[in-house]
């Protein structure tokens, strides 16, 4: 129990510096989105083509330590605008209508999703890939994998969170983000994981993982003419 009280300080604390520090646009056909530099809890949509500029208002943003601009990011299978300090998402298609109104966040309901960061979601199989800050200072992190609604972690290995661990959390047992949380990503027909970076060969940590079958996905390179990373894209290509 220490362990999550730890954990649910430090990712307030460090989150409320990141959301000063960064911003950026996602695209998607012919739009671009982006958080408002000027006004806290707006949202910009450009259309490209029909040469429009709108702000929209979200609705449901109720975050006192966020501040103008901020992290977004497109969902893998393009369907939600995830916002990073509110670890919620807005609907692609209603910023797509967006004309100037207001446009709702939705917050997913997931394990652990009172305290844990939203970084991805699969809407047709109900699936979301979040992370958990360990060791903000060394910018340590484990993994969520878990249905809409769930009550466990869908994959238990390490670099995984764990409710009833064994003592401290040992390195081995965490992973290294970077400048971007967003490079995790789940397959667009829900077979697979990737917490952090799209890495198949045997070195990767954590790694991609086979939901269902909860176990790792290595390639080696001299089996067919394919190499470990264009097999490994091709399991995250998004199918129609």
């Amino acid at each position: 129990m220490m362990r999550f009280s730890i954990c649910f300080f430090i990712l307030i604390m460090f989150c409320g510096e990141v959301r000063a520090e960064y911003y950026n646009t996602v695209s998607i056909d012919n739009f671009t989105f982006k958080l408002s530099k000027e006004s806290k809890g707006r949202i910009i949509v450009e259309n490209t083509k029909d040469n429009q500029l709108v702000t929209c208002k979200i609705t449901g943003w109720n975050d006192e330590l966020s501040t103008n601009g901020g992290v977004i990011s497109l969902t893998s299978d393009n369907l939600g605008v995830i916002i990073n300090s509110a670890s919620g998402y807005v609907s692609v298609e209603d910023l797509m209508k967006c004309k100037g109104e207001s446009v709702k966040l939705t917050r997913i309901q997931f394990y652990h999703s009172d305290f844990a960061k939203l970084i991805d979601v699969n809407f047709k199989h109900k699936l979301a890939l979040a992370i958990i800050v360990i060791d903000a200072r060394l910018d340590e992190y484990q993994a969520i994998v878990s249905s809409f609604n769930g009550k466990k972690n869908l994959i238990t290995a390490k670099g995984f969170w764990n409710d009833n661990p064994a003592g401290e959390v040992s390195e081995d047992d965490t992973f290294y983000v970077g400048d971007n949380y967003y490079k995790g990503k789940i397959s667009s027909d829900g077979n697979y994981v990737s917490p952090v970076e799209l890495d198949c060969s045997s070195e990767a940590f954590p790694g991609v993982w086979d939901i269902k079958e909860e176990k790792r996905v290595v390639f080696d390179d001299r089996e067919g003419p394919l190499s470990i990373d264009e097999k490994c894209k091709n399991l995250f290509t998004l199918k129609n």
